[in-house]
């Protein structure tokens, strides 16, 4: 049995870390002592182990409790896992660094890089798999239950963040509510309230003065949230990114027969892609972001306008 200093230094933490575990429900001790002591043994250690794995992993300590709180949570298929998240990671620091290398090399006249090469470390194909890498870290539950948020109390307001600038909160709060989570509107956030640092991060709502919303941004909010009311795809559905490059994203949400289709383009110049086949119906856009009331299907080549957003689904009204 070890005492919560002998654990503390085996383990490289502090003592108040073991406490605050044992507080919130994730690292209980094997026995307390009459003396009021915790005494950890060494399935205790093994636990703390799997916790400081998924903390290297920046999974927060609420989801670590509910995947390790699992009835077939396994450590041997946990260890598994870790060690092949581990190698990816090492696999990606490996490039990044080698294209580092081979870029201070072409600046020096050392060697010659093409433009491509440039970028061989930030490839679609490796993009793709960082985005299976990301959702697979995480319990799919966990991921549609997670909150997004754009501000809190904590920080500055979005808009302030945005230089005021309501095409990129429309775009922001556009992108919050079709990805994989569950989206937090701090209060004022939707009628574009500024402030930077506490207290007027956190001024009363202008309930009075409604001369100084954003009205044009309330309303496309107001759009938005509506649209994930009535699409359970967006609230559930499986998310994949159709294709993405230096100025495009476009991903898609599925569940069931429900299918939509979301492409942003964030650049000051207008863009073009082509909606990748996947086998699906034609889609009816979405009366939100820059709506051009254009339907689109498999194959087909839509134009973005500078700055914008468009969603298309199986289900436009």
């Amino acid at each position: 049995m070890f005492t919560v200093n002998q654990l503390s230094k085996i383990a490289s933490i502090t003592p108040r870390t073991l406490h605050y575990y044992d507080e919130i429900g994730l690292l209980k001790p094997t026995t307390i002592g009459e003396n009021g002591y915790r005494y950890y043994g060494e399935d205790a250690l093994f636990r703390l182990q799997q916790i400081m794995f998924y903390r290297e992993l920046d999974i927060s300590l609420e989801d670590i409790k509910k995947i390790m709180g699992r009835r077939n949570f396994d450590v041997v298929n946990a260890l598994a896992t870790h060690k092949a998240q581990l190698e990816k990671r090492i696999n990606r620091l490996e490039n990044l660094i080698k294209t580092v290398d081979n870029t201070i090399d072409h600046m020096k006249g050392k060697k010659e890089m093409s433009k491509k090469q440039l970028f061989d470390a930030f490839s679609e194909e490796q993009q793709a798999e960082y985005e299976k890498e990301a959702m697979q870290m995480y319990d799919p539950e966990i991921v549609l239950a997670q909150l997004n948020m754009l501000g809190s109390h904590d920080t500055p307001r979005f808009m302030t963040l945005a230089n005021e600038d309501v095409v990129t909160a429309k775009l922001a709060f556009l992108c919050q509510m079709t990805v994989p989570g569950a989206p937090n509107i701090y209060y004022g956030d939707e009628i574009g309230m500024t402030g930077r640092t506490d207290p007027h991060c956190r001024r009363a709502f202008p309930w009075q003065d409604t001369g100084a919303w954003q009205t044009d941004l309330h309303d496309e909010v107001r759009r938005l949230t509506a649209l994930r009311h009535r699409s359970a795809a967006l609230r559930r559905g499986a998310f994949h990114i159709l294709l993405a490059d230096r100025t495009t994203c476009v991903y898609e949400r599925r569940l069931g027969d429900e299918r939509v289709v979301v492409a942003l383009n964030p650049s000051r110049q207008p863009a073009t892609f082509v909606l990748p086949p996947t086998g699906g119906l034609p889609l009816a856009e979405e009366a939100v972001g820059a709506a051009l009331g254009e339907a689109i299907a498999d194959g087909q080549k839509v134009t973005m306008p500078p700055r914008s957003g468009r969603v298309w689904s199986t289900f436009a009204v």
